[in-house]
């Protein structure tokens, strides 16, 4: 009966252990989000596991310049539980960086400074980049 206990136990503890593994497992690691800075020369100021989306500050980055460095990113990306469906997200200051609905982004919805500071959005499902996007969004090929 006890050794029947055990087993139980253990097997429990197994599940567990799998269990949360697989939960972290999603997440990106510094090590990746480090390299994704580096390649875009970049701040990464907030990571959305569960939508997949990376949150990036800076004044430098151009359209040309963030496809010309996909597959550097893509390289950063490998090996991660990350699908095929990420996001980029680019604002000009890290304050800015986050959903339209977040709760520390309501208020710099005054005089439309969100929607001027989110610059650039890449969609790596459909590979488009669109400038402004939450103005009036041009797509660059």
């Amino acid at each position: 009966m006890i050794n029947l206990m055990n087993r139980l136990l253990l097997i429990n503890i197994m599940l567990l252990c799998c269990f949360l593994t697989s939960t972290c497992a999603s997440e990106l690691s510094s090590v990746k989000i480090g390299c994704i800075e580096k390649a875009l020369s970049a701040k990464v100021v907030k990571v959305d596991n569960k939508n997949q989306r990376l949150f990036v500050a800076t004044q430098n980055l151009t359209p040309e310049m963030l496809r010309a460095k996909l597959n550097d990113i893509r390289l950063c990306l490998k090996n991660s539980h990350w699908s095929r469906d990420w996001a980029i997200s680019v604002f000009t200051e890290s304050k800015y960086a986050g959903y339209k609905d977040d709760k520390n982004i309501i208020p710099l919805h005054k005089n439309n400074e969100w929607a001027k500071a989110y610059k650039i959005e890449y969609l790596n499902s459909s590979g488009s980049i669109m400038v402004d996007p939450a103005l009036k969004p041009k797509s660059k090929p």
